[in-house]
């Protein structure tokens, strides 16, 4: 997981969310950027600090160059630990206590697939993709490759599930450079691995105000058509659907 300065006030609620699951993660991996926080664990807010400290054992700051904006909560991860299973969370949610248990619980019943517990399906309308705003919500429990999750209800990556050129944040950052959720979506098509939805994510309380979130930028401004058509035509989306 990762943040940002405008999130930092509020960061330590998420985490200490995930320090109470049911489930105990191995390691709480918290991603920031030297760009955003240069002076390090001392631009922390003092609270955040004091959580970190007193879970030194379970919590680990990794401090990544420069600012990979979203797609520093996982890239680092996959980089460092490419044959663990890897659990991403947004900074802005208080996670239910059995929230890991859900996603651990869907794997071991899709060990092939991408688990989470928030997600559209993809309309496909001729040979085009849909608007993104027309996709329906994903059902429970029903796996497929047109099945897209979205991070802020936490998504489970089995080992391999992400195509290797998933580490390209130079291609990232040029075809969808908000929409880390669409480029990991694509990665895991390109492994033919299908996605499923477990649990209610919709139901996930915030811990911060909107204001500056992606989504006004990818939904309500229509970002993620764009990085759609981008994508499609770097990778065939399409095809890979279908």
């Amino acid at each position: 997981m990762t943040t940002y300065p405008d999130r930092a006030g509020s960061f330590h609620w998420t985490l200490l969310s995930l320090l109470r699951q049911s489930v105990v993660p191995d390691t709480i991996l918290v991603i920031l950027s030297t760009t955003q926080f240069p002076g390090r664990s001392s631009d922390l807010p003092r609270t955040l600090r004091a959580l970190i400290r007193a879970n030194g054992r379970r919590v680990r700051i990794i401090w990544d160059e420069g600012d990979r904006r979203s797609f520093k909560k996982i890239l680092p991860a996959l980089e460092r630990y490419p044959e663990r299973v890897i659990v991403t969370a947004d900074d802005d949610v208080l996670y239910p206590r059995d929230w890991l248990r859900w996603l651990i619980d869907g794997s071991e019943r899709w060990p092939k697939c991408v688990v989470g517990t928030r997600g559209a399906r993809v309309r496909i309308q001729g040979r085009q993709l849909a608007p993104y705003a027309t996709w329906p919500s994903a059902e429970l429990e029903r796996p497929g490759k047109n099945v897209l999750l979205t991070g802020r209800g936490g998504i489970l990556y089995p080992p391999g599930s992400l195509h290797p050129a998933v580490l390209d944040y130079a291609t990232a950052s040029k075809l969808c450079p908000d929409a880390d959720d669409l480029w990991l979506k694509t990665m895991s098509l390109r492994t033919g691995r299908e996605c499923v939805v477990v649990g209610r994510a919709e139901e996930f309380p915030n811990t911060a105000r909107q204001h500056s979130a992606l989504y006004r930028t990818n939904l309500q401004r229509s970002g993620n058509d764009i990085a759609l058509v981008a994508l499609d035509h770097a990778f065939d989306l399409v095809g890979l659907l279908t």
